[in-house]
């Protein structure tokens, strides 16, 4: 029903034949998420992109067991138009999100993320006095598997990452912090900030406080994203 069923690897959706050596994989108890109305969720849009705001505890597109129940398919339906996926936010964080109209525009944004031209901005919140305001850099090792494990030293097998702390912002025992992402690895913000000793609240991943909220909506927005598009700046921002 939900799309969880795999023949040799391959995600099958219709009837088929199945011969003797093939390997059918079948997921039945996908992983469920609700059902929203996206469309006044969208922020901006124009000829070749929109921009919605994500709610957090939603995929950004179809899981491996479940490719119904998410962002992408959704909007389509409720738009009645082919859209195709730029980029992802993981499932418990919240705000916005480039989604292209069209395969030429879903390559040039595409491009603008490979080519750094992207400006990224985040909030979180931690628990107060928060990380030091500046440039911030670790290693990640690589790892298909999550939590992140960071270090402040290179080794085999790891990759760089890259954040700025612009600003934050104390509001009794909590720390509103506006972080740039310059390097966009998997899980970047939250394991950096875990590592510096501020894991963002009710995030439980990066946590192991007992009072964390075991769900998967975490206090992490992405609030602003600047970046050049039909040869002027573009700039897309949630209350911040």
């Amino acid at each position: 029903q939900f799309g969880g069923v795999y023949l040799n690897d391959s995600r099958i959706d219709s009837p088929c034949e199945i011969k003797g050596q093939d390997y059918l994989r079948i997921h039945t108890e996908p992983r469920r998420y609700p059902r929203l109305e996206l469309l006044s969720q969208i922020v901006f849009q124009n000829e070749g992109l929109l921009v919605i705001n994500k709610p957090s505890g939603l995929p950004c597109h179809p899981t491996v067991d479940n490719m119904q129940e998410n962002i992408l398919f959704d909007l389509q339906t409720q738009m009645n138009l082919k859209l195709y996926p730029t980029h992802r936010l993981d499932v418990p964080t919240s705000g916005l999100l480039v989604i292209a109209k069209n395969p030429d525009a879903q390559k040039k944004f595409q491009n603008l993320l490979v080519e750094k031209k992207i400006q990224k901005i985040y909030r979180a919140i931690v628990e107060a006095p928060g990380p030091e305001i500046g440039f911030h850099q670790h290693y990640m090792e690589k790892t298909p598997y999550a939590p992140k494990n960071v270090m402040d030293v290179q080794r085999p097998n790891t990759q760089v990452c890259q954040l700025n702390i612009l600003s934050k912002e104390i509001v009794q025992e909590k720390a509103f912090v506006k972080v740039e992402l310059i390097t966009g690895r998997t899980h970047q913000i939250r394991a950096q900030l875990a590592f510096l000793g501020f894991p963002i609240f009710d995030d439980s991943l990066y946590a192991d406080t007992k009072n964390r909220i075991q769900n998967e909506k975490i206090q992490l927005s992405c609030i602003r994203l600047t970046f050049p598009w039909e040869g002027q700046s573009l700039e897309v921002r949630l209350n911040d």
